[in-house]
């Protein structure tokens, strides 16, 4: 099974976005296209996460997520381990 990237354009703007603020934010532990791509691949593969709540985020908030996820991404499947959650998880996903 291959690990799914195609989240649409909206999101694909949001991510984008949030690219730009984990970069201003120094939280980006990779280059900028892979925090991109983990992103995605959560979103698409693992759990859904709402991007324009995740851009809105107060700082902790969207450290939390941003280093969860670069942190606890398995790149093979595209899915969350060590039972990390972000925080703006979409419920039911």
């Amino acid at each position: 099974m291959s690990v799914q990237f195609e989240t649409g354009q909206e999101n694909t703007q949001l991510m984008n976005r949030i690219v730009d603020r984990a970069v201003q934010m120094q939280l980006i532990q990779r280059e900028p296209i892979a925090l991109m791509m983990d992103m995605a691949a959560v979103h698409k593969n693992c759990t859904e996460i709402d991007f324009v709540e995740l851009l809105a985020a107060e700082d902790g908030d969207f450290t939390h997520d941003i280093l969860g996820i670069q942190q606890h991404i398995n790149r093979s499947t595209g899915k969350l381990e060590d039972d990390f959650l972000p925080r703006y998880a979409l419920p039911d996903s």
